[in-house]
C-alpha cells in the first residue's frame, strides 16, 4: 500500500509539470522577470498579419537613453550600427549590452555600447556600438517576422532588480 501511494504521488507531480511546460514559455526581460508568452508555431500564425510581440510599445526614455541615428520601426541591415546618448550611471566601464530580438523575443545577437567620453558622471555620454546579425527574415517570409527590437540594457553590475532598467527599441529586419 505504501508503494501504491508513492507511484500515485510521482505519477501526479509528472503529470502536473508536462502540463505546466506544455501550456506556456517563459521570457525572462530586464522590464519583467517572468513574462508568460503563449507557445505559437510558424503555422498557427500563418493566418496573422502581425502577431502580439513582447516589448512591441515603445517608451522613449529622453532623460536616461537616446538612440540618434535609427527610428523606430526602421529597417536595418548587419551589421547595424547604433549610435546615441546615455547617462553616465547607464554604463559600467564604460560599456552597457545591447540585444537584438525577433518579433517573439528570442534573442539572436549581442553587443556592447561603448561610451565615448568619461562616461563617470550623470550626464549624458556618447556612445556607439556595431552589432552583426543573421536576419531571421527571409523575402517572401511571412510580414511578421521582419520585426524585431533592440534592448539597449542599462549595466547593472550590483545584479539589485531596483537597479535594472532598459529602452526596447522596435526595428524591421531586411530581407537576408
Amino acid at each position: 500500500m505504501k508503494g501504491f501511494t508513492i507511484i500515485a504521488i510521482v505519477t501526479l507531480l509528472f503529470i502536473g509539470i508536462f502540463l505546466f511546460f506544455e501550456n506556456s514559455t517563459r521570457v525572462v526581460t530586464p522590464d519583467n522577470p517572468s513574462v508568460e508568452i503563449p507557445t505559437a508555431t510558424t503555422s498557427d500564425m500563418a493566418d496573422q498579419e502581425s502577431p502580439a510581440v513582447p516589448n512591441s510599445n515603445y517608451e522613449p526614455k529622453p532623460d536616461l537613453i537616446v538612440v540618434e541615428n535609427l527610428n523606430p520601426g526602421e529597417t536595418i541591415t548587419s551589421p547595424v550600427t547604433i549610435t546615441g546618448k546615455a547617462r553616465g550611471y547607464w554604463f559600467f566601464e564604460a560599456t552597457f549590452p545591447i540585444i537584438i530580438t525577433r518579433y517573439d523575443g528570442e534573442m539572436i545577437a549581442q553587443g556592447y555600447a561603448t561610451a565615448e567620453g568619461d562616461w563617470m558622471t550623470e550626464d549624458f555620454v556618447p556612445f556607439t556600438a556595431t552589432v552583426e546579425y543573421v536576419s531571421p527574415y527571409s523575402a517572401g517570409g511571412m510580414e511578421f517576422e521582419q520585426k524585431g527590437s533592440i534592448i539597449l540594457e542599462k549595466q547593472n553590475a550590483s545584479g539589485l532588480p531596483e537597479n535594472t532598467d532598459s529602452l526596447v527599441f522596435p526595428i524591421t529586419f531586411a530581407a537576408q
